[in-house]
């Protein structure tokens, strides 16, 4: 048990902040997710990958093949 000044309990642990990502669950799964996210672009072609870079970070839209 600790005190403050004025005699109160005070609660150490609480006041110490954790940034590591495995003391917080929902970094921990954003960290998995981004891990597994590299490595499926590093399995796409580099055509596949700037496809999918335009649509999903630039916002463009992906429109069908017009057939002759």
């Amino acid at each position: 048990m600790v005190l403050d000044h004025s005699g109160d309990e005070i609660d150490v642990l609480a006041s110490v902040s954790d940034d590591r990502s495995f003391s917080n669950p929902a970094k921990e799964l954003d960290r998995k997710f981004w891990v597994e996210d590299q490595a499926a672009l590093g399995k796409l072609t580099p055509r596949e990958r700037m496809v999918f870079e335009l649509k999903h970070y630039q916002g463009l839209r992906l429109r069908p093949l017009e057939r002759c």
